[in-house]
């Protein structure tokens, strides 16, 4: 058996608050028919005095304006995943590529400047996979080729023994004085 409080407290005739264990609800009406109006919603109560016979109805449309109210959160929920996804895809149709060439880690973005996640990593290697491939061998190359021009830069510095040659240009402004 659970304990039960309820306090009725008239504040104007046909009005009263009334306190219980759960919060606080105004009641408004006549004898035999009456609104209550509490944290729970709002009901119509009417019954016969003196037999203890009553009926009681949400009028507020509670159960359903819930479902209503819980329909358009899980629309709305459903709404932001979809449009999450075409952002999130938007972001992964443009991917920069960046190769720091001193230290050679390999920076990738998507449209919006972030770095991608594992899951996208593994989305761009499926879906993209041959042309990530192809950029790497071409930065490859020209790290390649920069080395080779070091290790053959003798083949381009001039003989020290030759005399230089000298072109004579004319300046676009008269001399100082």
């Amino acid at each position: 058996m659970a304990f039960r409080f309820r306090r009725s407290v008239k504040i104007a005739p046909g009005l009263r608050v009334n306190f219980g264990k759960r919060g606080v609800s105004l009641s408004g009406g006549v004898r035999g028919a009456s609104i209550t109006v509490g944290s729970r919603g709002t009901y119509g109560n009417v019954g016969i005095p003196g037999t203890g016979l009553s009926y009681r109805s949400r009028i507020d449309g509670g159960k359903q304006r819930r479902f209503q109210e819980r329909e358009q959160r899980r629309i709305e929920k459903e709404y932001q995943r979809v449009e999450k996804e075409q952002r999130h895809q938007e972001a992964l149709s443009n991917i920069k590529l960046n190769l720091n060439k001193d230290d050679g880690t390999l920076q990738i973005e998507n449209a919006f400047g972030e770095t991608l996640s594992r899951g996208d990593l593994s989305l761009l290697w499926q879906q993209k996979g041959q042309t990530v491939r192809e950029w790497l061998e071409q930065q490859a190359e020209e790290i390649n080729g920069d080395v080779d021009l070091l290790t053959k830069i003798h083949e381009d510095t001039p003989d020290p023994e030759s005399i230089p040659e000298y072109q004579q240009n004319e300046f676009s402004e008269d001399p100082p004085k």
